[in-house]
């Protein structure tokens, strides 16, 4: 394929507008992008970017790029989450928010079938994987007869070719890019493309390319889940209440499916609901993303194995809104993850259910080539990774900090979940890092690191562990009726099969 390469970028007009949840004017404009980079004078589409302008009167000249998750949130729809995790740092800087191609008002790829309230009835949330990949397929051919709708448009790689054509719109000679989740694959692309133009780099649960979604996910919340009911086996008064807990926990899945009488965890209505073994991972894995969750599931995988799966269905329900809005454009999603997270496995590896459920859900839409080994990063980034995190674990961060070479920190916060931005320690760092005066002292943020060895790679041992310690939550039965407490949630809220 030819090279992605930004199109000379045409003049981007910001005029005064409101966004919802935001008390102070905001600047929004579009700029026109041709579909295919390659191609600048093909079908064009319209990019809808957002500047919420500095406090101060003489702003840094380096913005801060906020780069979301998913793959299929808008930054432009969640611009009072995001202003609110940069804090202090949008005093001296600019935050320029941008909706990816596909999200937002950025020619975007719904598939309104797949929206659902969080109201909406069990038997349509809890929709076997066949008929989610009906639903999928007719939006799939309804967004192909869409003036842009070439789905293979719609990747990593052309997003931050879009990123580019802004930063040279808005006259911009360097930004501080921030991305949470599938933001830091973006914002690691946006790096291989455009590295001089990058100040400071932050990722936050890093999900880069290659890392294979639907492997890595299955993999990655077992660790996490196996995780915890260590916890439990090792706390007296949890192993006491529930003993042996893993293997009656697969015992039971292995019974399945059933049919059982659930009440909806937000309307409390009744419904006569069938879950087979792969519906309650799904609802196992989401709560997995917070630990103050994720210290509720003893009591809850006991309930369930009692036959009462509705404390599952609760926690699970924490980590979604209400509002029923598009919250993830699922055409921009399995665009990106069917051509990007789907290679095929090595010679006699199996699927596991997660890779089979997207195998299903990915029939008919594009596939794409492995992509490019990362360089060494010219820029100082800072990476973090929960101890804790179901689908965006240390691993990822650390096979990426070592291709990025000497100027890649990564902190581990001990037993922390997915997104990390919100706990003030790492924002502390987060700020002092992109403030700092110079590459040398950026550098030193991240102190316990030490120098990274002359080859360039870090190894496991520089790892800066535990830095930004969050408590483990003690994994108790709870049988005073106390809820488990909730840390303030990650910016991004993710669904269970996808990192967000």
């Amino acid at each position: 394929a030819p090279p992605v390469a930004p199109a000379p970028a045409p003049a981007l007009s910001l005029q005064p507008c409101r966004l919802p949840g935001l008390a102070t004017a905001v600047r929004c404009g579009t700029l026109a992008r041709p579909l295919d980079p390659a191609d600048p004078h093909g079908t064009q589409i319209t990019l809808q970017v957002a500047v919420l302008p500095a406090l101060a009167r003489q702003p840094r000249p380096d913005p801060l790029l906020f780069l979301v998750g998913g793959p299929g949130q808008s930054a432009v729809e969640l611009a009072a989450t995001l202003q609110a995790l940069v804090g202090p740092l949008g005093q001296q800087r600019d935050l320029v928010l941008v909706d990816q191609r596909g999200t937002g008002r950025s020619a975007p790829l719904r598939c309104p079938a797949l929206e659902q309230p969080a109201t909406a009835p069990l038997s349509q949330q809890l929709a076997g994987t066949e008929a989610q990949a009906r639903a999928l397929a007719a939006c799939r051919q309804d967004l192909e007869r869409l003036p842009g709708g070439r789905l293979t448009a719609y990747g990593t790689a052309q997003a931050a070719a879009d990123l580019e054509a802004v930063r040279q719109a808005l006259g911009v000679a360097q930004w501080n890019v921030i991305g949470v989740s599938y933001g830091t694959r973006l914002a690691l692309e946006l790096l291989r493309q455009q590295p001089q133009t990058v100040r400071r780099l932050v990722l936050d649960g890093v999900a880069p390319a290659g890392m294979g979604l639907p492997d890595a996910a299955e993999q990655d919340a077992q660790a996490a889940l196996d995780g915890w009911l260590a916890a439990c086996a090792a706390d007296p008064a949890c192993h006491q209440a529930h003993p042996r807990l893993g293997a009656r926990w697969q015992a039971w899945l292995a019974r399945l499916p059933q049919t059982f009488t659930l009440a909806h965890p937000l309307t409390g209505t009744l419904e006569r609901v069938r879950l087979d073994a792969e519906q309650v991972a799904g609802l196992l894995r989401a709560p997995l993303y917070q630990p103050a969750l994720a210290a509720g599931l003893p009591r809850a995988m006991e309930a369930a194995m009692a036959g009462r799966p509705d404390g599952l269905l609760g926690l699970a329900a924490s980590l979604q809104g209400t509002d029923g809005g598009p919250g993830l454009y699922h055409g921009l999603h399995y665009a990106v993850v069917c051509q990007e997270d789907m290679a095929p496995l090595p010679t006699g590896a199996r699927p596991g259910p997660l890779r089979r459920q997207y195998e299903t859900l990915c029939r008919g839409w594009p596939t794409g080539a492995p992509p490019a080994p990362l360089p060494p990063s010219p820029a100082p980034v800072m990476l973090w990774a929960g101890g804790d995190d179901p689908v965006t674990p240390p691993r990822h961060a650390l096979r990426v900090a070592q291709a990025l070479g000497p100027k890649a920190r990564l902190e581990v916060m001990t037993h922390g979940g997915h997104g990390l931005l919100s706990h003030p320690c790492v924002a502390d760092r987060v700020r002092r890092f992109i403030q700092a005066p110079d590459e040398a002292a950026a550098l030193r943020v991240s102190g316990a690191l030490g120098a990274p060895p002359a080859g360039g790679s870090v190894p496991l041992t520089a790892v800066a562990w535990g830095s930004c310690s969050l408590g483990l939550p003690r994994p108790l039965p709870l049988t005073d009726g106390a809820r488990p407490r909730q840390d303030t949630p990650p910016p991004t809220q993710p669904p269970a099969a996808a990192p967000r």
